[in-house]
């Protein structure tokens, strides 16, 4: 009988899911099926596992079916993958499972307390162990005392590794802190550790090259600013040698601890040429050093140039050379070549700019033969060097190198031309030119020119007449110029034909017409027709002017117009007539004056306006006598005073007002005022007086004269002073009860009464009127005072109802223009003048006793009867009575 035998067959098993370190499992293999003999094993990942391996503990059932494996005191290293086998003569079968004790974390390399250097890394380390593996976490606490706690992210300079550590890269001041490491897994309590990072900072500069630029004889400071942690010491190079400024007496040496670390500063009062170096500032402490280049360049201006040279010489040019000098320590932007004739000055010079990378220079233009003195200098930045030793060259000697030009043949008669040129003014000197060579022959001929030699002499003669020709015959004629090197190059030919008659007559000029800014001149036509006339030349000039112009007018004309002449001048002319033989004799100089004259000044009354502080001028009223009015100068002082204030030296008519303000109450003033135009200048001065602060007229000129003459003897100045003080005292309380019991203004009478009292102010009026070829003289005249109260001194009240566009104020602030004033000598010069006088009795004061005068009653004094005239220049005059000018200070005044 035969059996069948069957393979073992496991029952899969399996362990618990939660299974802990140092807790204790076990698991059974079972075989549900299978024939006996059957032998069971246990393997972990693919080993074989014996009783008491790694504290395992196995059984086996006695009928073989079952073993029962037991696992004590779990840990990690029982993790694996856990097989059963089942075998027997048939076959084997295998049931796997897989074991996964978990850990809670452990330190297995814990963060510690640590520290960085400033601008280094740093690793903070903190690992752990446990199952599953734990996830480290970094935290951040800053500040003095340390703050919350926030959670650390990497990022591009601090970042936590895999294993995690912490890595701080180029540590900065701000790291610093305390710093919390957590490790958990989910299994048990997470664990964290504290520790503290601390940043030393070993010495750095924020910047580690400067630069600064000085100029020589200036004062600098150099800064050596160090930053770590202290005690920092210094150490200083210069150009990389051992150096201490301490030792410098020229040098100012400090350091001065500071919270960031220290400072240095070496202070140079006088910079020199040799402080351009390279300071080199060396910062060491405990924990590193660092140091930082300052660059100190010196300026100044360029070297002198020492080697100068001459290269090549020829009649017109000569080329120089130099070396290039010390710049300074700036760039040489240029160069400046100076060159001058040995009998000149260097205020004559001639001058060539160079680019500052050149050092060669071709001076042109240069006259031959002649001596010349050379120059150069350098500029830079900083300004301008010393010139260089001077050299002396002489050009060298050339025949003339250019043609005559402006070759003119004309003839004088029939039989005799005139031939001239243009003289060859080139500079030089010596034989440069000794005369011209003149070729005539006749047109077409065949023979070589027929030369006459003029010989220049003191007269530079550019002419000559050749004589001994034929009637109606065609020449050709030729100019050269020569010197003892040869001739010159000839000019162009000019051609002419000799003419059958003679030269024109004379004609005879005269003036028609004359304006402000033309002349018309006439002459009678030629009325000879064998003697036609081709072209006219008139000759013109300013009369005094030296050189004469020429206008080319056609020979059919006989009356020419000269357009934009000066108004008011005095020209004279003469006229030449030509023909194809030659020019007539000159005819007789004529003289026309152009209308207009030089300005008028006008009444006082109506051109100036007076008041406490300041005056109007009117300057609108001034006559332009036929040419406009181009500027006025404008000067005053007070009459005590021997210098001029200038209130302007350019200002223009269409100013129609000016006002002078910050003048002294009560005061005599001189006005000068120069009106310019073409024709020439007007100087007029005037006398006015400011009004007293109440709006009386001052004392009269020739009192103050007597008061300062009283003012420079201190003897009789000081008794003199106190007594009228005392008096003027006692007056004003006089007056002031006075006042009260008047029923109203005491008028006095302006007649000279026994009441009354004239003043004697000094009236004089000198107006001059002179061309402006001749110097201006300034000489006095009159001015009566007015005030206008309705304007203010700040100038914020109207004036004459409202303000004016064509008013200019003056002030404390001059404005001087480029406009020259004239040279003024006092020259005796023909003046219209009158001289008024009055006096104001004081009868009135000393029979009635002290009286106040209103304000009224005092603008209404009189200086007098009689008027005072002045010549405007134009025939009429100006005069002014008593009454005149007490009108004038009623409507002045309020």
């Amino acid at each position: 009988m035969v059996y069948a035998t069957f393979g073992p067959t496991i029952d899969p098993f399996s362990f618990k899911n939660d299974l802990y370190k140092g807790s204790r499992t076990a698991v059974t293999c079972v075989v549900v099926a299978g024939d006996s003999p059957i032998f069971i094993k246990w393997f972990k990942d693919g080993r074989q596992l014996n009783d008491g391996d790694h504290e395992t503990s196995i059984y086996v059932a006695d009928d073989g079916y079952v073993s029962t494996l037991t696992l004590n005191n779990l840990s990690r290293r029982n993790n694996g993958n856990y097989t059963c086998t089942a075998s027997n003569s048939v076959g084997t079968d295998s049931s796997s499972a897989q074991l996964e004790v978990k850990a809670p974390p452990h330190w297995t390399k814990p963060p510690v307390d640590s520290g960085a250097i400033l601008g280094r890394s740093v690793m903070l380390h903190c690992q752990a162990e446990g199952y599953p593996a734990p996830h480290i976490r970094w935290k951040v606490a800053k500040g003095t005392p340390p703050g919350a706690y926030s959670t650390i992210i990497s990022r591009s300079r601090v970042y936590i590794l895999v294993n995690g550590s912490l890595a701080i890269t180029s540590v900065q001041i701000g790291d610093e802190g305390l710093y919390l490491c957590e490790a958990s897994n989910g299994v048990g309590q997470p664990i964290s550790s504290a520790v503290a990072l601390v940043i030393h900072s070993p010495p750095h500069f924020a910047s580690r090259f400067s630069s600064q630029t000085v100029r020589k004889g200036d004062r600098t400071v150099i800064r050596c600013n160090s930053i770590g942690e202290r005690p920092i010491y210094l150490r200083w190079l210069v150009n990389g040698n051992e150096f201490n400024p301490s030792n410098r007496r020229s040098y100012i040496y400090r350091e001065d601890p500071t919270p960031e670390g220290k400072l240095a500063e070496i202070t140079i009062p006088l910079v020199s040429r040799d402080d351009s170096a390279i300071y080199t500032c060396i910062a060491r402490n405990d924990y590193g050093e660092d140091r930082k280049n300052i660059q100190v360049n010196v300026q100044e201006v360029p070297d002198s140039i020492h080697n100068i040279q001459v290269e090549k010489v020829t009649s017109h040019d000569v080329f120089l050379t130099w070396s290039l000098p010390y710049n300074g320590n700036s760039e040489i932007t240029e160069f400046q070549v100076q060159w001058r004739e040995d009998h000149d000055q260097w205020t004559q010079i001639n001058q060539k700019l160079m680019s500052g990378s050149e050092t060669a220079a071709t001076i042109s233009n240069l006259k031959p033969q002649t001596l010349y003195r050379f120059r150069v200098r350098a500029v830079n930045s900083i300004g301008i060097g010393r010139f260089s030793n001077e050299i002396q060259q002489e050009t060298a000697v050339e025949a003339p190198q250019t043609a005559p030009s402006g070759v003119r043949a004309v003839a004088v008669s029939s039989r005799e031309i005139l031939v001239s040129w243009l003289l060859l003014r080139e500079p030089g000197t010596g034989d440069y030119v000794k005369g011209y060579y003149v070729g005539i022959k006749p047109r077409g001929s065949s023979h070589p020119f027929t030369y006459r030699t003029v010989v220049l002499r003191d007269e530079d003669l550019a002419e000559l007449e050749i004589s001994g020709l034929e009637r109606n015959t065609d020449y050709v004629v030729v100019v050269q110029a020569f010197n003892s090197k040869g001739p010159g190059p000839s000019s162009d030919e000019v051609y002419m034909r000799t003419p059958q008659f003679d030269r024109p007559s004379t004609p005879s000029l005269k003036v028609s017409v004359t304006m402000a800014t033309s002349i018309t001149v006439t002459w009678d036509a030629p009325n000879d027709p064998d003697c036609p006339v081709s072209e006219y030349i008139l000759n013109h000039k300013i009369e005094g002017m030296k050189s004469w112009q020429q206008i080319n007018i056609d020979g059919d004309e006989n009356t020419h117009t000269l357009l934009s002449l000066h108004c008011g001048a005095i020209y004279q002319f003469y006229l030449v007539a030509i023909n194809v033989v030659g020019k007539s004799e000159p005819s007789k100089t004529i003289s026309a004056k152009t209308a207009g004259h030089a300005p008028v000044s006008p009444d006082k009354t109506l051109f100036i306006t007076t008041n406490s502080t300041y005056i109007i001028l009117h300057l609108s009223v001034w006559k332009d006598g036929g040419c406009p009015i181009n500027f006025f100068v404008i000067q005053y002082r007070q009459r005590v005073q021997v210098e001029w204030t200038l209130v302007s030296n350019n200002i223009l008519p269409n100013q129609q007002d000016v006002m002078i303000t910050d003048m002294s109450p009560g005061t005599w003033y001189t006005l000068s005022v120069s009106a310019h135009n073409d024709a020439g200048i007007t100087d007029a001065e005037f006398v006015f007086a400011t009004l007293t602060p109440s709006g009386e007229f001052p004392t009269g000129p020739s009192e103050m004269t007597s008061v300062n003459f009283l003012y420079r003897h201190l003897t009789v100045t000081v008794p003199v002073a106190s007594s009228v003080l005392v008096l003027v005292v006692v007056f004003i309380v006089v007056c002031q009860v006075t006042r009260r019991r008047s029923p109203g203004p005491r008028t006095y009478s302006p007649e000279g009464t026994e009441n009354s009292e004239q003043v004697k102010p000094e009236n004089m009026s000198l107006t001059v009127t002179y061309d402006s070829n001749h110097e201006p003289a300034y000489l006095p005249a009159p001015y009566a005072t007015t005030k206008i109260p309705v304007y203010s001194r700040d100038q914020s009240g109207p004036l004459r109802g409202g303000s004016d566009p064509g008013m200019r104020t003056f002030g404390n602030s001059r404005h001087l223009y480029d406009v020259p004033n004239p040279n003024r000598r006092m020259e005796p010069k023909p003046v219209t003048s009158s001289i008024v006088s009055s006096e104001y009795q004081k009868s009135a004061l000393l029979q009635d006793g002290p009286q106040c005068l209103d304000k009224r009653s005092r603008n209404l004094i009189s200086y007098g009867k009689r008027g005072h005239k002045r010549d405007f220049g134009d025939g009429s005059s100006g005069s002014e009575s008593e009454d005149e000018i007490r009108a004038t200070a009623n409507r002045g005044a309020l």
